[in-house]
Order: C-alpha cells, then structure tokens, then sequence
C-alpha cells in the first residue's frame, strides 16, 4: 500500500475566517496535514508528507498548508503504513463544494505522486 489518507474537515472556534484558495477559477478549501507521532512511521509519513506538500506548491500553491501539525500522543492509524496520513480539508466553515474542488486538485497531486514512483 503506497498511501493511507484518513480524511478528515477541521473544527475552527466561532469567529475564525475559512481559508479558501483558487484552483482553475474556482475556490477550493486549503488542506492541512496532521501527523500523529505516536507510531512506528511518523518520520516515513513526515518525509511523504513534505514531498506531497512540494509538489502540491508547484502545481497549486496553498492548496496544502506547509505547516504541518503534529499530535505528540496519537497515531490517526498512521501505524498501519509507512504512507499514512490525516488531511483536512477545510473546516466546518468551507461548503461541500471546496472541499470537493480541493479533492480533486488534491488527485492530480497523488496521481502525478505515484506515477514518479514507478
């Protein structure tokens, strides 16, 4: 298996703005990584996690956040591979359709991701 994604939407407090960026004129929720480092793979999923992050800022920069979180005391069921990772997609805040609009810039990242891999 050469990626896990746990998906997941954000819950911001009351009063914080919803981050939007534009993709192909349209406005799509911005992604946020989460790596729990409670697990074998924290630092294969951290390096993976860059290297998305990299090719997401040449294709559709701030699409993915280049702060990635980390929880000291979780693991996301990033233990069960060394590809596993917890995407945000926007928050409560952002409609359907950025999130969706986000997914699917998001795929073109993964495909572009695996196909340099064979």
């Amino acid at each position: 298996m050469k990626l896990l994604l746990d998906v997941h939407r954000d819950g911001f407090p009351l009063g914080v703005e919803k981050r939007t960026i534009t993709v192909k004129g349209q406005k799509v929720s911005n992604i946020l990584v989460v790596i729990g480092k409670k697990n074998p793979h924290w630092q294969k999923n951290e390096a993976l996690a860059k290297e998305l992050i990299a090719l997401s800022e040449k294709k559709y920069p701030g699409l993915i956040s280049p702060n990635i979180s980390y929880a000291d005391d979780a693991r996301y069921n990033q233990h069960l591979s060394n590809g596993g990772l917890l995407l945000e997609f926007g928050s409560q805040y952002n409609t359907l359709a950025e999130a969706n609009g986000a997914a699917e810039a998001l795929a073109e990242i993964l495909a572009d991701y695996l196909k340099s891999k064979h």
